[in-house]
């Protein structure tokens, strides 16, 4: 499992409570906090040394998940393992035999280590390409079976995705304080994207009127699926982690997310990747049109997400994860149309 730079942590950050629900003292155990890893979620990651093997602890941020959320993605994980699908990341059952430990006003889940590495940003291709969206269509169709999904239903991706374009819409009317951005980098980042947001917003805000009155089936979806989550040995992929955004949705939003990680719109990859998909599940027109508005409305939208939390919220991110995904996001609006 390839992994952001690791250091040692006091024990004291692991509540032993939290160690006992799996059987361990805290001496029997060596941890270390993951630098950078837990995306921009505020989630923190351990890697744990055990008697039993290698192991990630996940502790998710208080408030951002429930109880039953987390029931619930565990029970899609464990559907689509019962379907064949083995290289899912599923929780560690406690000591109790349930899939994480509510303690000290935060959820914890341990995860097996995940063999392989997800390198594909460091060794882009398109055969990965097309293998990581080959897992996505056999997750797709193992949870398609799942006694949630709907044969038929308006995709939620469509309805929080018009909500993130109104805030930019009405961001736009506003002097953003972009002083408040202390890096000088990220700042420049992030005002070098502004405009050309503003540019592409008025064409999806037309579009949106017919794609939101689009049906497809809904399955559960990861919907927060980026390249940094598939784990390769060589071409093939062994491993797919970080489900806490899951939910009822179309599987247009798993590929819009997955494979404009991986390439953009007009490029051979996008093409191959939707074929090598399709190999397996096919998208109907709905879905296809689904799939070409979410992956442009997300590279729009996100720029204004980002405004809004580092000039309005202030909020703190590790800059280079942070710098990473404005360079994705300078890529991506100079090639959207």
């Amino acid at each position: 499992m390839s992994v952001p730079e690791a250091r040692p942590s006091h024990q004291a950050e692991v509540p032993p409570e939290v160690l006992q629900q799996y059987g361990w003292t805290p001496g029997a155990v060596r941890l270390q906090r993951l630098v950078e890893a837990g995306g921009f979620s505020g989630a923190v990651l351990y890697q744990v040394e055990s008697p039993q093997g290698r192991f990630c602890l996940k502790r998710h941020e208080p408030g951002l998940l429930r109880a039953d959320q987390l029931a619930w993605i565990h029970a899609v994980l464990e559907h689509a393992a019962a379907q064949g699908i083995r290289w899912l990341a599923r929780p560690v059952l406690t000591r109790s035999g349930v899939p994480f430990v509510e303690c000290r006003g935060a959820f914890w889940e341990l995860t097996p280590w995940m063999p392989g590495k997800a390198d594909f940003h460091r060794r882009p291709s398109r055969a990965r390409a097309q293998a990581a969206l080959r897992a996505l269509a056999r997750f797709h169709l193992a949870v398609a079976t799942f006694p949630d999904a709907r044969a038929s239903g308006y995709p939620p991706a469509v309805l929080r995705r018009r909500e993130a374009l109104r805030r930019l819409q009405h961001l736009a009317q506003e002097a953003i304080p972009w002083e408040r951005i202390a890096d000088a980098e990220v700042r420049r980042s992030l005002q070098s994207l502004w405009p050309r947001a503003l540019e592409r917003l008025p064409e999806l805000l037309r579009e949106e009127a017919a794609v939101i009155r689009l049906t497809v089936p809904l399955v559960p979806c990861i919907r927060d699926v980026w390249d940094a989550h598939v784990f390769f040995q060589g071409e093939e992929v062994v491993g797919l982690i970080d489900f806490a955004g899951m939910g009822l949705d179309t599987v247009a939003t798993d590929l819009a997310r997955l494979l404009g990680s991986m390439t953009c719109p007009g490029h051979p990859w996008w093409a191959a990747g939707v074929e090598a998909y399709e190999q397996l599940r096919r998208l109907d027109s709905s879905e296809q049109r689904l799939l070409s508005w979410l992956d442009r409305s997300l590279v729009v939208a996100a720029v204004g997400t980002w405004a809004r939390r580092l000039c309005l919220e202030q909020r703190q991110y590790p800059t280079g994860p942070l710098l990473q995904r404005l360079r994705w996001l300078q890529q991506r609006l100079g090639r959207t149309s």
